[in-house]
């Protein structure tokens, strides 16, 4: 008992007005929402105890109904599952001396779903007939959205049909590399959603937000050919990015009712539609935990995410094809023999289009395919130009991103190890780990065994982004000892809710610990 399965079920009576509201709700609910498979939306009437090998079944139930609160009628009442009466001692639900017997029944044979809510409205009319009372009816929108907002939470959905926020869609193709970077940006800052395709006209280097640009970069080499580096405010690692790869950028709000709550359902959910337009051009790609996209092993896309204000941002491109040598050209790495090696790795386990399939796809076709399958999450999409508002806000955030002193904020923050004094129980650490979810890289000073000027950095993701400094902060004065470091990351990880797929505190507390 207690499988997987999610049920929604609406109670009451039909023939007794108010009564039968929560099949009402039931209905409309099942109507407007996009229902995954996982959930079930049931009509249990009154069928009382007939009800319980469905209660005990479940691991999420919502049970909608008519609740007797004493309150004004026409109020929203939102009962969570420690505050649901179990038995008929208490009267609460019109129905409650039979469904209440259940969830009674369920509990004492000990399969009482783990997640179990109700949402009702207190009625108003339960004389005999059909009709709901206006004052009722008038609750209903509010009591849909709070259902909403619960199946949310639990990862049960992601899109309501009939979402009022309409999303834009901007089509661009060719434009400068720094608009390619700065529209999203400019996009997620003003809080507006849209779904943007584009490329670079020219060739550039684009870091992750967490990385720090002397330490991954060759920036003479850079320099010298005249290629710009560019930190985003998106994790992950560094990418040699120009013209053979189409951008695809989502901004969406956090509370959108498509994007899921949870950073790994975020990447599964909202990668989909690449995935798919992949195929429709012979490209037999797959998704592959936390965030690739792959094609027999080999990656086919690079895709990140991050958080900005009440912003969501999905990022990543389509790679139809791809120069590998001025993609090693531009690491920093330590010797010929070593970027050898490096060529040879990335040779072997990305791919593009052309690899694949021997062409290349037109941009146009790419953006015609894969804008009606994110309409298939948003609902549908708006074209739009690239207008004065996301113009002049995408060039003042240039004016401050495209600097040294942005590009090399994190390499600022790190301890210069020449002016340390190395004594005796003093010393510098400079270690690496490398994580399901990327490389840590982490400088710090041990003195007697404390930690101090922290500085971490690497192609991981964080969200939120900006919680990397606070740890930093937070671990300086912290024992250098393994346990230690652990039980603070893990502290700050529930204060701050961090998410970083494929990272875990006890990742920090290895690569910091003596």
């Amino acid at each position: 008992m207690n499988t997987q399965r999610s049920v929604v079920m609406g109670l009451g009576n039909t023939l007794n007005c108010d009564e039968g509201l929560g099949v009402q709700l039931v209905k409309q609910l099942d109507a407007q929402l996009k229902s995954p498979s996982s959930v079930e939306f049931l009509d249990g009437g009154v069928l009382g105890l007939n009800l319980l090998p469905i209660v005990e079944d479940c691991s999420h139930l919502l049970v909608l109904d008519a609740i007797d609160a004493g309150e004004i009628p026409g109020t929203v009442i939102e009962l969570r599952r420690d505050e649901i009466p179990l038995y008929a001692g208490v009267k609460l639900s019109q129905h409650q001396i039979t469904f209440q017997e259940v969830l009674g029944l369920a509990n004492i044979r000990g399969y009482l779903p783990e997640h179990l809510h109700m949402i009702g409205i207190q009625p108003a009319d339960l004389s005999v007939g059909v009709e709901i009372s206006s004052v009722v009816v008038d609750a209903f929108p509010e009591a849909l959205k709070r259902a909403h907002l619960l199946l949310k939470e639990w990862g049960l959905i992601w899109f309501v049909e009939g979402d009022i926020n309409i999303m834009d869609y901007l089509y661009l193709d060719a434009v400068s590399w720094e608009y390619s970077q700065a529209i999203y940006h400019a996009a997620a800052y003003l809080g507006r959603e849209v779904l943007i395709l584009l490329r670079p006209s020219t060739p550039y280097v684009c870091i992750g937000f967490h990385q720090d640009a002397q330490q991954e970069i060759d920036l003479a080499f850079a320099k010298e050919n005249n290629i710009p580096v560019f930190r985003r405010e998106v994790g992950g690692g560094a990418v040699y990015l120009d013209g053979d790869q189409l951008f695809y950028q989502v901004v969406m709000r956090k509370d959108n009712p498509a994007v899921p709550a949870k950073i790994n359902d975020f990447y599964k959910i909202l990668l989909q539609p690449v995935i798919d337009t992949y195929h429709q051009f012979g490209v037999k790609a797959q998704y592959k935990p936390v965030n690739d996209i792959i094609v027999n092993g080999r990656k086919i896309s690079g895709t990140g995410a991050a958080q900005i204000e009440d912003m969501m941002i999905l990022v990543g491109n389509f790679l139809q094809d791809f120069n590998f040598e001025m993609m090693t050209r531009v690491l920093r790495v330590p010797d010929e023999k070593f970027r050898d090696k490096v060529f040879k790795t990335m040779s072997e386990n990305l791919t593009t289009f052309k690899k694949e399939t021997g062409k290349i796809p037109a941009n146009d076709d790419l953006a015609a395919d894969l804008l009606p399958r994110y309409e298939s999450i948003f609902g549908k999409m708006r074209a739009v130009s690239l207008d004065d508002e996301l113009i002049q806000k995408a060039e003042s955030l240039m004016e401050e991103m495209n600097t040294s002193d942005w590009l090399l904020a994190n390499d600022k923050r790190r301890p210069d190890i020449s002016q340390v004094k190395i004594a005796e129980g003093i010393y510098v650490i400079q270690k690496m780990v490398k994580t399901p979810g990327g490389l840590i890289r982490v400088t710090a000073v041990n003195n007697e065994g404390i930690l101090n000027d922290v500085h971490i950095s690497g192609d991981f993701f964080f969200f939120p982004s900006d919680g990397l400094e606070k740890l930093e902060e937070t671990l300086d004065g912290v024992a250098a000892e393994a346990s230690a470091i652990n039980q603070v990351v893990e502290k700050f990880y529930k204060q701050f809710e961090v998410e970083s797929p494929g990272v875990t505190p006890r990742d920090f507390a290895q690569v910091l610990s003596i």
